[in-house]
């Protein structure tokens, strides 16, 4: 039997989602033998950990990138790239991150009263003040 180059059926495909949802890039790939695959983010290893799962199907050849809850850091190119020995392919998607915090500009006064090094504790400060009033 003669081998093949990995060539994917179903690519995938560009998606906008809202901060704090999840999301899912799905692919099917074909090749003889069934191909390895790695994930990637803005050219960087995706790793499996609890925020980013992968699954591959050898037999099926569908490729599976779930995102549990996404960030507005997740924006960027998604690949996934298919290598055996008789070549390889790429399916590449993009993910934008909507509904992330606007940027926040402060009087000068709040800077000379109360000096900000960390904007995470700012931004919860004047979300509670808001939730006050």
């Amino acid at each position: 039997m003669e081998g093949a180059a990995p060539v994917f059926v179903w690519e995938l495909q560009s998606q906008k989602v809202m901060d704090g949802d999840e999301t899912r890039f799905v692919g099917k790939v074909r090749a003889m033998p069934m191909p390895e695959v790695t994930w990637y983010h803005d050219g960087k290893v995706v790793y499996d950990n609890p925020d980013f799962r992968t699954s591959y199907n050898k037999e099926t050849g569908e490729v599976v990138l779930f995102i549990v809850e996404v960030f507005p850091q997740d924006t960027g190119v998604y690949e996934c790239v298919a290598v055996n020995k008789y070549g390889r392919a790429t399916t590449r998607a993009q993910l934008n991150v909507e509904g992330s915090w606007p940027a926040v500009t402060f009087p000068a006064i709040w800077q000379r009263c109360w000096p900000v090094t960390d904007t995470t504790e700012l931004m919860y400060y004047t979300v509670s003040q808001k939730k006050r009033q």
